[in-house]
């Protein structure tokens, strides 16, 4: 009887100690953003494998539950924090409780993506599809403002220069939508045609697209769109779909869950914020036009670019268009800066990428999924082309 009571009492003591152990973790974000619940996501992962976590959470970014922390007993907050939320955080910061924020520009722990980055892949796509022209349309908010400073930084290093326009600032822009879209309209309406605008974030892409439609102007044909979190339910809903690059949310909501387990448990915080690099750029209607003036070189890219998953060699672009091949080196070497056989394996490894980081397939199936003809030859151009293995592109680049 004695060993039984001891039993018992050992086990409630197991308990208690287990209830202890569990953290008690705000998460404050949006719900109706792909982005925001691919990094709730991460966050359960990373709990599910670290904990136990309790979770309090609300389906909105609002503060409100937490304006009296005193009445609120937790151990660490996961926030989008900004510059609407000043009073909070600095309320925040004096109760002394374990924060990460996931958004951008303030001095809390942060685990946000490499906006520097995004902006420098938005405008090499751009640039690669032959445009000279380009604009920005943006937030006042600093992940913003650091896409659009990678964005012209590259623009202009590949000697566009004069060419990146932006509509009125958006501290002084109206938020009724009419007034914004009348902006936009003029904005886009004195921009040389044909031109390539980067928007911040989908929803600024969408905006973009409306806009355009109302007032006649063709995308991609006139005005190419890319935007940035490749959220499914805004860019295939948009009329042409947008273009987006995705971003690792999932990714993002691992780390900031790792990085506040450690502050939680008495760590020091990171010098400097952590930066999760995007994935690629996910093409869709909206971009998906080669600005280029010379209609045979644009038959030949295009036809390139359509057969990535094939090994078709430069004879296979000479059926499909009518000049010759000395013609398709020249034009080619001019206006791309490559030569047809480089943008076939551009090509042929673009679509490479797109199986590894949006799919589950297995390497083998990919090989015969693609242009190579074995595994080994596919793993060793794509190590060549990128500087890494398939299998660790993926684990650094895939959405799935």
């Amino acid at each position: 009887m004695g060993k039984r009571v001891n039993k018992r009492t050992s086990l409630r003591r197991s308990s208690r100690r287990a209830e202890v152990r569990s953290r008690r973790v705000a998460v404050f974000s949006h719900w109706d953003y792909a982005f925001a619940r691919q990094v709730r996501q991460g966050i359960a992962r990373y709990a599910a494998a670290h904990g136990p976590w309790t979770f309090f959470s609300r389906d909105d970014p609002a503060f409100a539950p937490l304006q009296k922390l005193d009445r609120w007993v937790g151990d660490g907050i996961i926030a989008s924090i900004n510059n609407d939320n000043d009073d909070i955080a600095e309320e925040i910061r004096v109760s002394g409780i374990a924060i990460v924020n996931i958004s951008t520009g303030t001095s809390f722990p942060t685990v946000t993506p490499d906006n520097v980055a995004i902006g420098r892949i938005a405008s090499e796509y751009l640039i690669k599809q032959g445009y000279r022209h380009f604009g920005f349309v943006g937030r006042n908010d600093a992940y913003s403002r650091q896409r659009q400073a990678a964005f012209v930084r590259t623009i202009n290093r590949a000697g566009a220069t004069d060419t990146v326009y932006e509509p009125v600032p958006s501290e002084r822009m109206p938020w009724k939508w009419k007034s914004v879209e009348k902006l936009l309209v003029r904005w886009m309406m004195s921009l040389p045609k044909p031109v390539a605008v980067m928007t911040c974030s989908d929803y600024m892409g969408r905006r973009v697209i409306e806009a355009a439609r109302g007032c006649g102007i063709v995308i991609p044909e006139e005005v190419a769109v890319i935007s940035v979190g490749n959220d499914d339910v805004i860019c295939d809903f948009c009329n042409p779909p947008l273009s987006s690059i995705s971003l690792q949310g999932e990714r993002i909501g691992y780390e900031s869950a790792r990085l506040l387990d450690r502050l939680m448990k008495g760590d020091s915080a990171p010098k400097k914020p952590i930066l999760i690099p995007p994935g690629d750029v996910v093409v869709r209607r909206s971009s998906d036009m080669l600005a280029i003036a010379d209609a045979d070189l644009t038959a030949a890219v295009r036809f390139i670019r359509e057969h990535g998953n094939k090994a078709i060699g430069v004879a296979d672009v000479l059926d499909e268009v009518p000049i010759s091949r000395r013609s398709l080196e020249r034009r080619f070497s001019e206006v791309v800066g490559h030569s047809p056989w480089r943008e076939i394996r551009i090509a042929q490894i673009a679509h490479v990428k797109k199986l590894l980081s949006g799919t589950n397939m297995p390497v083998s199936q990919i090989v015969t999924a693609s242009a190579f003809s074995s595994h080994g030859r596919l793993c060793r151009i794509f190590n060549e082309e990128t500087g890494m293995t398939p299998t660790a592109y993926r684990k650094k680049f895939g959405t799935v």
